[in-house]
């Protein structure tokens, strides 16, 4: 499979590069077609997805070059089982077919739809092929939605695909308005579409929470929820960037790689196997990389790119090895399987205690915890603002789901030898990031070192769950529940700051105290908004922060054992008071006099995707502000969507 993937890859790259000959197309071509019949055989749906993808990229490198023979004599018998294999999942979902008669059917379907496009509408074989292959796919998928087969149960694993054909297409149209719209498209329908499926609206749908995938993934009320919040931050992602100047250039590219990220992302949310975690954090982690390094005009793209690539590199090499040790130790890498066996006792729990500090360092990079935060502050700053709201805001939540799942489940039956070193790492965390936030005079610098004090206080919600655990598992505790009302509700607060800082980014504006000096005279409106995001972040009533911040405490009180750690959380919450009115007081006590920061006046129609953005960002905060009791069972209760329709 890894030969299958890296071949792929390769034949990716290779298709583009005019200077290469085409033999080197052919032999990394062959190398897929011969693979691909026998893992359609293993595994049919990842096979369809990868055989579009490779009978599209095909067309589109021959057809100009107007070369059926070359084609041909690659391998035709292989190319032909490709496209077949669309036709045959086709006749299998059709007609409930077996496997094997499946097989047959689709293959003399595929050739018959060949035959009728080049005889009756002179289509060539590659263009009929092409067509065929990407029309059958959306059909798949389709019938997919209204029969939902037992082995992909969620629609946003086609958003990958997506992605994959956005960035493909942009390459040869050059008006590329279509693309945010497009991408902005699917994320609503990604979130429309599961809210129907989970609503039963036909008699059609069916669905069974539960693992999938050989257990790599699980589908339950956990996963679902933090999926549809990922796609929330797509969405203000997306909006933001949309007239971005420095993103306009390569638009394609950009919105696929958001795309694919976030598909990344939500598939890692889902992961219950330390395999399944390494390969989507790893994935989403390259489309980060490029994304971080989009504006290569920015003078610091270039530094924080390289720092945030040698660590990602450095923080997978330890995932990985950290799964190996697990797997060396317990003989598996499912986190159920982990849990059954380290609660039916472990000989070897010291040295599952290493693969579990091995493991929280590799994913303490990713979702820069202190002291793996290093790279992250560098990465904001050096982005565009909508890249940096959205590595501050999707990783760090996938990332948080991933340790909840791994402390409450997997190692939930040793909570005494995580639960002091999380509480050491939940206060460094804490003190560092705001300590760092208070001489900071760049926003966007000041978010970044706010977010790692925000992953301190989910931290301490997380141990509090671990020490005192509710009365089927620490997922009904009260410290569970607190953790995920936080983390939602850091959502919306931190895409509205962000938000701000990207319409200022679009004016010309540096982020920083003197980029935002006077900005209530000028900007009466964005001033207001920004106080409210501020004061969210900062826990000051009556807004959704101050909930999240009162209900992380009371968990954490339940026990004396956090009284330490509850402590320095005071301390901190009023150490980052201090930093978050110092950009009020630019905003509202001081007078802009360097002309140069004056913001340039821009039509209204391009800051309509921010302004909805901040609109809606904004109203949540507050909403949630004054009643947190309905967000508090969203969030907390994330099962409550399941029950009200009678799933659980």
């Amino acid at each position: 499979m890894l030969s299958y993937i890296c071949s792929f890859v390769n034949f990716l790259f290779l298709a583009q590069e005019k200077w290469n000959p085409f033999d080197a197309v052919n032999i990394s071509l062959r190398n897929l077609l011969h693979k691909h019949p026998g893992y359609f055989l293993i595994v049919p749906e990842i096979a369809i997805i990868f055989g579009a993808l490779i009978v599209f990229m095909l067309a589109t490198f021959l057809n100009p070059k107007n070369d059926e023979k070359k084609l041909v004599s690659v391998d035709l018998i292989g190319l032909s089982l490709l496209g077949s294999s669309i036709f045959i999942r086709l006749s299998q979902v059709l007609l409930n077919l077996s496997p094997m008669i499946a097989w047959i059917i689709g293959i003399i379907l595929f050739f018959v739809l060949l035959v009728l496009c080049r005889k009756k509408y002179k289509i060539p074989y590659i263009g009929a092929l092409t067509y065929g292959a990407i029309s059958a796919l959306f059909a798949v998928h389709l019938l997919n939605f209204a029969d939902l087969p037992a082995n992909d149960p969620k629609p946003w694993t086609f958003g990958a695909l997506i992605g994959f054909i956005v960035w493909y297409i942009s390459r040869f149209i050059k008006q590329k308005d279509w693309v945010p719209s497009l991408a902005l498209f699917w994320q609503i329908f990604s979130i429309s579409t599961t809210f129907l499926i989970i609503h039963e609206t036909s008699r059609h749908f069916s669905i069974e929470l539960g693992r999938y995938w050989g257990g790599l993934e699980t589908f339950d009320p956990f996963s679902i929820f933090w999926e549809l919040t990922i796609d929330i931050i797509t969405i203000f992602v997306i909006l933001l960037a949309w007239n971005h100047p420095e993103l306009k250039r390569n638009r394609g590219e950009f919105f696929a790689l958001l795309m694919i990220a976030g598909a990344s992302l939500m598939f890692m949310v889902a992961s219950s196997d330390l395999v399944a975690i390494y390969l989507m954090t790893e994935f989403s982690s390259i489309c980060l990389y490029l994304l971080v390094g989009f504006a290569r005009s920015g003078k610091k793209s270039p530094e924080a790119v390289l720092k945030y690539f040698l660590v990602g590199v450095f923080s997978g090499v330890l995932i990985l090895f950290s799964g190996m040790l697990f797997y060396g130790l317990t003989g598996t890498t499912n986190l159920y399987d982990i849990n059954f066996l380290l609660s039916v006792g472990h000989p070897y729990k010291g040295l599952i205690g290493i693969a579990m500090a091995v493991m929280i360092a590799g994913m303490g990079y990713k979702i820069a915890i202190a002291p793996f935060h290093q790279w992250f502050p560098d990465a904001v700053e050096g982005s565009p603002a909508p890249v940096s709201g959205y590595i501050a805001l999707a990783p760090k939540v996938a990332g948080l789901c991933v340790w909840m799942r791994l402390f409450l489940l997997g190692l939930a039956p040793i909570t005494d030898i995580w639960i002091d070193l999380l509480i050491i790492l939940s206060m460094v965390s804490m003190t560092v990031g705001n300590l760092s936030a208070l001489k900071q005079t760049n926003v966007k610098r000041m978010l970044a070192y706010s977010s790692i004090a925000h992953v301190g206080f989910v931290m301490m919600a997380v141990v509090a769950a671990g020490i005192l655990p509710g009365e089927l598992s620490s997922f009904h505790s009260q410290g569970f529940q607190s953790a995920m009302f936080y983390m939602f509700c850091y959502v919306f607060m931190n895409a509205g700051a962000f938000g701000v800082v990207s319409f200022l980014e679009n004016k010309g504006v540096e982020p920083t105290l003197n980029g935002f000096r006077g900005l209530s005279k000028k900007e009466p409106i964005l001033a207001a908004l920004m106080v409210i995001f501020l004061a969210s972040l900062a826990g000051i009533p009556p807004t959704a922060g101050a909930w999240a911040k009162w209900t992380v405490f009371i968990a954490a009180m339940e026990t004396t054992t956090l009284l330490p750690l509850v402590i320095v959380a005071g301390i901190n919450t009023v150490i980052a008071l201090y930093y978050y009115f110092a950009v009020a007081r630019e905003m509202y006590l001081q007078d802009d006099k360097e002309k140069s920061t004056v913001v340039p006046n821009a039509g209204i129609a391009k800051s309509i995707p921010i302004a909805a953005t901040l609109f809606v960002t904004a109203v949540t905060t507050l909403v949630i502000g004054f009643y947190p009791a309905e967000a508090w069972k969203l969030a907390a209760h994330s099962d409550i969507i399941f029950i009200k329709v009678g799933l659980m």
